[in-house]
C-alpha cells in the first residue's frame, strides 16, 4: 500500500483494492484468519533466561535413575549420571508490516487502521504457533506414533497415544496436553465418539459440542484436549500430537528499540490468548511519506524431551 497508488492496484484503498473511497464504513470489521487452541500457552517458556542477552539457553533434562537394594555389609555404588543439556537457540525473526501513505491516510481518515493492524498481529501470531507446532511431525521418534494418516483417529490410537506418554513417566501435573487439528479425519472424528461428545461421559456437566475447548480442553484419557489449526497438514495427512508441556521449550525476546530521536515508537505487547510477546513499532518513511507499522519478534524452540510426546496421525 505504501508504493502503490491509491486508485489502482488489488492492494490499495482505492475502487479495486479495499474500495474505502467515497463511502463511509462501520468500526467494526471481519477479523483475520486466526488459529485457534493457544498451543504456545501449554508448552515450556524459558523465555527469561534469556530476556537480556545471549544466543541460545541450556535446558537441563533430569537423568532417569533407578534405586538400589542394599546388601548388609557391602559398598554402595554411586550413580553419576548427570542428566543432559538441551539447547533453545533464538534464530528466527518473524514479522508483519505494513505502510499506509499520508495521502491514503487523509482519504481513510485512518479508519482502517484497527482492521490492518489486527490483521498483521493475526499473522504473526499464526506464523509462530505453525512453525513450533511443526515439531509434532518428526521431533517424537522415541514414541511409537499412533493412527494412520487420511484416517479418521479412533479412541483406540488417542487412548494409545496418551499411554504411550504416560509410560514415559512424565511429571505428574496435569499438563498432559493433545492437540488435534480440525477436519474430518481429527477433531471431527473425535467429536463422533460417545466417550469424547457426550457429558454423561467426560462428566464436564454440559453438552460438549456447545464448545470446542470447554475453556481449559476437554479431558479424554487423561489429556485436557484442544482442537489448533496450528498442526501441521501435508495434503492429507494430519499431524496431531499428544504431550507434556516439559516436551517442547520455546524463548523469545524482542527486537531493540532503535534509540530516541530517530522518529521510531515501539511497545511490548503480550497476548494473553496465544501465550506470545511481541513488539509492535510505529516508524515513518521519508521516501514513501507513509506511516509503517511492524510487529516480530525474535524467537526458537526445540523438543528438549522428546520421550514425553506421542505424533498422532489422521
Amino acid at each position: 500500500m505504501a508504493n502503490q497508488d491509491i486508485t489502482s492496484q488489488s492492494a490499495s484503498l482505492g475502487a479495486t483494492g479495499a474500495n474505502v473511497l467515497l463511502r463511509f464504513l462501520t468500526t467494526e470489521f471481519v477479523r483475520a484468519a486466526r488459529d485457534w487452541g493457544g498451543p504456545i500457552r501449554y508448552v515450556m517458556d524459558v523465555s527469561p533466561a534469556l530476556s537480556a542477552m545471549g544466543q541460545k539457553v541450556g535446558v537441563r533434562v533430569a537423568p532417569n535413575v533407578t534405586s538400589r537394594l542394599l546388601t548388609d555389609g557391602s559398598a554402595k555404588t554411586l550413580d553419576d549420571d548427570t542428566g543432559t543439556t538441551v539447547d533453545v537457540t533464538l534464530n528466527r525473526t518473524r514479522y508483519c508490516a505494513f505502510g499506509i501513505t499520508d495521502v491514503a491516510a487523509a482519504m481513510d481518515g485512518r479508519a482502517s487502521d484497527p482492521m490492518l493492524i489486527s490483521s498483521r498481529v493475526a499473522g504473526l501470531l499464526n506464523g509462530i504457533e505453525e512453525d513450533v507446532m511443526s515439531v509434532a511431525t518428526t521431533g517424537f521418534t522415541t514414541t511409537t506414533a499412533q493412527g494412520t494418516y487420511n484416517t479418521a483417529l479412533t479412541e483406540a490410537a488417542f487412548g494409545a497415544a496418551v499411554s504411550q506418554v504416560l509410560n514415559q513417566k512424565p511429571p505428574d501435573d496435569g499438563q498432559l496436553i493433545a492437540m488435534v487439528r480440525s477436519g474430518a479425519t481429527s477433531y471431527d472424528a473425535l467429536l463422533a465418539l460417545p466417550a469424547f461428545s457426550y457429558a454423561l461421559n467426560t462428566g464436564l456437566g454440559v453438552g460438549a459440542q456447545v464448545s470446542q475447548n470447554m475453556g481449559q480442553g476437554r479431558p479424554f484419557h487423561g489429556a485436557r484436549t484442544f482442537m489448533s489449526q496450528a498442526m501441521p497438514l501435508n495434503g492429507t495427512s494430519t499431524d496431531n500430537l499428544v504431550f507434556h508441556r516439559s516436551a517442547i521449550a520455546v524463548a523469545m525476546r524482542n527486537l531493540e528499540t532503535p534509540p530516541d530521536g530517530l522518529g521510531v515508537l515501539s511497545e511490548t505487547v503480550f497476548d494473553a490468548a496465544s501465550g506470545i510477546t511481541f513488539q509492535i513499532r510505529l516508524q515513518y518513511d521519508i521516501t514513501r511519506m507513509a506511516v509503517e507499522f511492524v510487529c516480530s519478534v525474535l524467537y526458537g524452540f526445540a523438543v528438549v524431551q522428546p520421550n514425553y510426546g506421542c505424533l498422532l496421525k489422521s
